[in-house]
């Protein structure tokens, strides 16, 4: 599908926010209340243009002459499940996209479009969330890297085809309704197609989140890892963030000083010089051995004079207790903590 010509992507940050299962709260007192946990995961622009939503699910069959000014298919079944101002708002986001050219991308202002549909922005926003977890639309998130990345109003990637209901939601008909579905049924699809129960929305942002997301730190995640990092438990902290798989694998920073020392690779004035407050980390996936350094101007150096240019030494010695060893890289402890979190 194409972009919309005025659309300024590279202008911005685009993310999809995923739950985590915890909570947190907002409010003070009586009004107090729990508020779902999130996270947020960085999308390519590209990877949300070439996204079809018609492939999610069945669709149904298209005729003109089935058509109304609402698809009769909209106004009988799917105003049951997610109620006419819904299908309102989808339609009335259509009309922001050059239908002519191919476009399905649209980024309104939420005021104006609550306007436009003659209800609350609160409003607005539960019905996009109806039409998003049946899989009309996905919403995907901005922040405006030439404003300091403060956050704009969302885009969203629309669905052309109307999806056939699943059998949990044709369960939901009022009896007037589903006996009128059956008829349906019997003159354009085949009633197994039923069967098959459509990908919920959040499935539909999950997989793309696990194909093409990259969690987003955000400012406030950073300093509290670079505060924990610096403290006296930050092999703790780093321990208990590692991938299962790579737990075995660490050598604090006393052991592996007393591994240099021990095995004559380095004496001990050089060996706490060069690599003091150093923790190794092995994985054996892609044969890396991580050097994770506290301060970064150590990192720095480590890299610079010890990894460029005293490397074999280093890798013969660590592989008498790792298998072969590919590649060496050195990381803060923040910025190796980072790329836990990023999956990377």
């Amino acid at each position: 599908m194409a972009r919309p010509s005025n659309y300024d992507a590279d202008g911005y940050v685009h993310f999809i926010t995923k739950r985590t299962g915890g909570t947190y709260k907002i409010g003070y007192g009586e009004k107090q209340r729990d508020m779902p946990d999130k996270e947020m995961f960085e999308v390519p622009f590209s990877d949300i243009e070439r996204l079809n939503l018609n492939k999610v699910g069945n669709e149904i069959p298209f005729s003109m002459n089935n058509v109304w000014n609402v698809e009769r298919y909209m106004a009988y079944y799917w105003k049951q499940i997610i109620g006419a101002e819904a299908i309102f708002v989808y339609y009335q986001l259509w009309e922001y996209c050059d239908k002519d050219s191919g476009v399905d991308i649209c980024f309104p202002k939420m005021t104006e479009l609550a306007e436009r549909c003659g209800i609350s922005r609160g409003s607005l926003i539960d019905k996009i969330k109806r039409l998003e977890e049946n899989n009309f639309l996905i919403q995907v998130h901005r922040l405006n890297k030439r404003h300091n990345n403060k956050e704009d109003s969302p885009i969203f990637k629309l669905r052309r085809t109307i999806p056939l209901l699943s059998k949990e939601q044709y369960k939901k008909l009022k009896p007037f309704a589903r006996k009128k579905h059956d008829e349906y049924m019997e003159k354009f699809a085949n009633s197994s197609h039923l069967e098959y129960f459509s990908l919920k929305g959040e499935e539909v942002l999950n997989d793309l989140i696990d194909n093409y997301g990259d969690r987003i730190i955000t400012k406030k995640t950073r300093k509290e890892i670079k505060e924990t990092l610096l403290s006296a438990e930050a092999e703790e902290y780093i321990l208990e963030n590692l991938p299962d798989s790579l737990k075995n694998s660490m050598m604090t920073s006393e052991e592996f000083s007393n591994f240099l020392m021990d095995g004559m690779v380095y004496s001990k004035p050089t060996t706490e010089y060069l690599f003091k407050d150093t923790m190794v980390v092995y994985d054996e996936d892609i044969m890396t051995l991580y050097l994770i350094i506290k301060e970064e101007e150590a990192c720095r150096y480590l890299n610079e004079f010890i990894i460029e240019k005293d490397r074999k030494k280093l890798q013969f010695a660590l592989e008498k207790v790792y298998p072969s060893i590919y590649d060496i890289k050195c990381f803060t402890r923040d910025q190796f903590i980072l790329k836990i979190m990023k999956g990377r």
